[in-house]
């Protein structure tokens, strides 16, 4: 461990997470661009050169949101994409993950997903993440409609339905509502249910989801 690691004090760390939250805040309230390192720093309540000692630009924040929301994402989707077994078990397991990853967040993510910062050239990398989570989930939907556990549907129509219920989600974190803690489940049993042609195999299905192992681990915060 380096030095200035194991000087690294409970506040430093602290200072850091707050300045990630608020960053967070911010950006969903104004915009990225709307939003400015001062802004930042007046929010979390310290100095500018205080902030830039944990994150030298307002793009390293924003960097640092945007790879705590769609790296792990991205990760176990595309584990799941190519996974053997039931692709609606599969389905089924990625939704209670990711959505149980999602209440647990302190951040609000608005501004990762709402809007088109993630086309610019500095984010490219992220924009390229995100673009392999959609089309993770989507061939996971694919992979079911094949094998007929999914009703004939258009794939890009069900992956949209899987994007809307996070973003509810995400909104209903922003506003500080306490979501009950099944959520994750109900959210995979509505999915399900909507999709499956066969909605009497949800039980089933559901306990071949808990059964699959081998899953990339989300990250916690600190």
């Amino acid at each position: 461990m380096s030095v200035a690691k194991a000087l690294t004090t409970e506040e430093s760390i602290t200072t850091r997470e707050r300045i990630l939250r608020e960053s967070s805040h911010l950006f969903a309230a104004r915009g990225y661009y709307g939003s400015s390192t001062r802004d930042i720093a007046k929010a979390v309540g310290i100095r500018q050169p205080s902030l830039f000692h944990h994150f030298p630009t307002k793009q390293a924040i924003f960097q640092e949101l945007l790879s705590y929301s769609l790296d792990d994402s991205a990760a176990v989707a595309e584990y799941l994409a190519r996974a053997g077994g039931s692709p609606a078990a599969r389905l089924y397991r990625f939704l209670v993950e990711d959505f149980r990853y999602l209440m647990d967040s302190p951040y609000d993510l608005r501004s990762i997903f709402t809007s088109d910062v993630l086309l610019d050239d500095e984010f490219e990398p992220w924009g390229q993440t995100a673009d392999d989570l959609y089309v993770a989930v989507a061939d996971i939907i694919r992979q079911a409609i094949a094998a007929g556990e999914f009703i004939e549907i258009e794939v890009s129509f069900a992956r949209q339905a899987v994007s809307g219920l996070m973003l509810e989600t995400i909104r209903e974190r922003s506003l500080g509502e306490e979501l009950p803690a099944q959520r994750p489940t109900r959210t995979a049993d509505f999915m399900l249910r909507a999709l499956l042609a066969d909605r009497s195999r949800l039980g089933e299905i559901a306990a071949e989801a808990c059964a699959i192992e081998g899953l990339p681990a989300y990250r916690d915060t600190e």
